[in-house]
């Protein structure tokens, strides 16, 4: 079996896993379809061939913080938390909107860990198959997944981050008006909106400027929606990745150690050296023009 082609078994594996998990939890599939950043039309004209063979140059061994600099005590938010079992546990008796986010984000993020755990357990293991499947991206990978498993084991043993409980967190934050909460729940039901509505929940959801908002909305347009000014009725590749570039134009985190670039390596297998999203698709998309024509796009959504 060549390389390629046990890279893409790997894959197939985890994708089998996935699919388990929406299979037991079944009020979470459609959700889960819907906020994978590297589904669908949206990677189709991804060349995985080019992203493999980006080599480390180093970045695995990136530092968090550069010599001279004085460390300062950094407030504990989603973003920069190691362990998201404290950040969870640190809202158990809050109520409010941002507190409630934090923790249905913490919870979502770590949900696919009761299922995946011998996948991810496999990168601590010195199994000669990872070199010739990875190359020089397995140091990338495996950086990847030591983030990922410092920020989720400890939750995902305490609190079990099931479907049920992921599911209830995210309704408890829409409620309380979290603008991610809401976008997600719309990202989950869009399709059964009556005509017309699908334009109204989407501009009350952009009138936030919530860059994660951008984020969710990025995974609904990379598929046939209702007929919107808000972008092409087919969904395409071109609208999804306008979508999140403009997300990080917006201050979502796009850059090489965050849960953006964590995901498309560990869940849709693209992994590289890349600084951040957009240098990632310059360097990644196949079709002549493409990239132009997702910044074009991306200009037109940051106008809305």
């Amino acid at each position: 079996m060549t390389s390629r082609n046990r890279s893409l078994v790997t894959v197939a594996a985890l994708a089998a896993i996935v699919v388990a998990s929406w299979l037991a939890f079944p009020e979470r599939r459609r959700d889960d379809v819907d906020r994978r950043p590297i589904n669908g039309p949206a990677a189709s004209r991804i060349d995985a061939s080019r992203v493999q063979s980006q080599p480390s140059n180093g970045l695995a061994d990136m530092p968090d913080h550069q010599p001279g600099f004085v460390k300062h005590r950094i407030p504990l938010t989603f973003e920069n938390a190691r362990n998201l079992l404290a950040l969870v546990e640190g809202t158990d008796h809050s109520h409010d909107a941002a507190s409630l986010g934090a923790r249905a984000r913490a919870l979502d993020e770590c949900s696919i860990l009761a299922t995946a755990r011998n996948y991810f357990g496999n990168f601590e293991t010195n199994d000669p198959s990872l070199v010739s499947d990875y190359g020089a991206t397995l140091p990338i990978v495996r950086r990847h997944v030591k983030t990922y498993l410092g920020r989720c084991v400890d939750l995902a043993h305490a609190r079990g981050a099931r479907g049920a409980e992921v599911n209830a967190s995210i309704h408890f934050a829409a409620a309380a008006g979290n603008a991610w909460a809401r976008a997600r729940l719309f990202a989950a039901d869009w399709r059964d909106l009556p005509p017309g509505d699908f334009d109204s929940e989407l501009t009350s959801l952009l009138a936030s400027r919530d860059p994660e908002v951008f984020g969710v909305v990025a995974d609904v347009m990379k598929w046939p929606h209702p007929d919107s000014r808000f972008g092409n009725v087919s969904g395409s590749d071109v609208e999804h990745w306008a979508w999140m570039l403009a997300a990080c134009d917006l201050g979502k985190r796009c850059s090489a150690n965050d849960a953006l670039m964590r995901n498309l390596c560990l869940f849709g297998g693209l992994c590289g050296a890349y600084v951040d999203l957009r240098q990632f698709l310059r360097e990644s998309m196949s079709a002549p023009g493409e990239m132009d024509a997702i910044e074009r796009q991306e200009q037109v959504i940051l106008a809305f």
